[in-house]
């Protein structure tokens, strides 16, 4: 039985980007559970939580019989200082899968690096958690076609704060920095020179 997850920050007792989460929550239900599937509201199940101060991340583990399981725990951002470029033209995350094992696999692939940007096809798609989007001197570019479009990407793309481009792994150095960002990472907080993205 297959299974998905929502990641959902949780700040100062706010649930954040809640109708997104809600909404990639409705069209992973409609793709892959029968017709008599009860949605379930996203906010209100997650609401369990919002007592907790600061930044929490929340998960919401579901399938075709409802949620399973839910967490909430104190967010710390990871601390990553280098990325490299890995193929895995096979790889399909076009859905939140809680089995993460295929980005798992490309992990093991990032040698003395903290982190992976997948190439898909010759195309940058995203890192092991996280969208990206690159600096050319004047706009932030976002990959077309990411392995996962992530609640933050959408809203940062309905905001017009990033521009959707094809993105060569072959260009990456025609960037002057890379940002991660998603659910519990804010862009323009974690952001990094090209010069530590290894290509090789």
């Amino acid at each position: 039985m297959c299974r998905f997850v929502e990641t959902i920050r949780l700040q100062n007792h706010e649930l954040c980007n809640i109708a997104l989460h809600q909404l990639r929550y409705e069209n992973t239900a409609r793709r892959f559970f029968d017709s008599g599937y009860a949605l379930e509201d996203i906010a209100k199940v997650a609401s369990q939580f919002s007592e907790r101060g600061g930044v929490n991340k929340i998960r919401i583990v579901y399938d075709e019989s409802g949620v399973v399981f839910t967490s909430c725990e104190p967010y710390t951002m990871k601390n990553i200082k280098t990325l490299r470029l890995v193929e895995c033209n096979d790889i399909d995350y076009t859905y939140k899968y809680a089995d993460r094992s295929e980005l798992d696999k490309a992990m093991t692939m990032r040698g003395n690096c903290d982190n992976v940007v997948i190439v898909r096809n010759g195309l940058l798609t995203d890192t092991s958690y996280t969208n990206i989007a690159l600096y050319d001197g004047k706009h932030w570019l976002t990959p077309a076609h990411p392995l996962l479009r992530g609640t933050a990407l959408m809203r940062l793309l309905d905001e017009e704060k990033l521009v959707s481009a094809d993105i060569k792994a072959d260009d990456v150095r025609k960037f002057s920095r890379l940002a991660m960002f998603n659910a519990m990472i804010d862009f323009g907080e974690m952001v990094l020179p090209v010069e530590n993205v290894s290509c090789d």
